[in-house]
């Protein structure tokens, strides 16, 4: 089955030295359109650590989310196949979704206009 933008799902990360890795909570942030098209899913890393990140945008509602702790959504970005993507554990509320794609601190987040990730962006 299909990822959906505001998928929460379990996806393996490296460590940012490259010296292992661990399985974390992502959201998914493309369109439906790139999936069909790519066969890719570009997630954005989500952490419980809501020191970690101050450009990230915290999730107000992590029961909807699936998470078990409060956490924010980190200016991580990771492409990834199907194979790859875990267990889906929730959905971000529409509200915390509109928050990463729609405010200045999210949009931040890229280091360019990136219109594949919502519709709402102009090229």
């Amino acid at each position: 089955m299909p990822y959906q933008r505001g998928d929460v799902v379990y996806v393996p990360f490296q460590y940012s030295e490259l010296s292992g890795g661990k399985v974390r909570p992502a959201v998914v942030v493309n369109s439906a359109e790139f999936q069909a098209a790519e066969q890719l899913y570009i997630i954005a890393a989500i952490t419980s650590n809501v020191a970690a990140s101050p450009l990230g945008h915290r999730i107000v509602d992590a029961t909807c989310a699936g998470l078990k702790a409060p956490s924010l959504v980190r200016p991580v970005l990771l492409t990834l196949s199907h194979q790859v993507m875990g267990k889906r554990i929730g959905q971000l509320a529409t509200d915390d979704l509109e928050q990463v794609e729609l405010s200045p601190k999210s949009c931040r987040l890229l280091p360019w206009p990136f219109p594949i990730v919502t519709n709402r962006w102009v090229t």
